[in-house]
């Protein structure tokens, strides 16, 4: 069953179900629930899927995009090795680094990079 699956699980079979039943130059779908055709609310129903998900999901294949990336994928965890390691780098630039005038950025020397 679809609905025990989790959200990235879900995604990506809304994104095969998609490229099996749809056209990507054609925005109609033709949904089907054990070969018989069915309106999209009906269709999320039966499979426990969201209506918002499966336009979303449609949107993105019509797109192009095909990849599937979890919502935490960009988030920055905080730890005190990463903390440790950010705290040398800005010490290494400011020490070694040439500051630009007129920007808001610091050059390390190219013998450094």
């Amino acid at each position: 069953m679809v609905a025990n699956l989790s959200e990235s699980q879900k995604h990506s079979w809304l994104m095969s179900f998609f490229e099996t039943n749809m056209n990507v130059n054609d925005p109609s779908v033709v949904y089907l629930v054990n070969g018989v055709s069915v309106c999209q609310l009906a269709f999320c129903r039966v499979y426990g899927v969201a209506v918002e998900k499966v336009i979303e999901c449609k949107q993105k294949y019509m797109l192009g995009t095909r990849a599937t990336m979890h919502g935490n994928c960009f988030r920055v965890y905080s730890s005190p090795k990463r903390d440790s390691v950010a705290s040398w780098i800005r010490s290494y630039c400011n020490t070694f680094g040439d500051y630009v005038p007129t920007k808001d950025e610091i050059h390390l020397p190219s013998h450094l990079t």
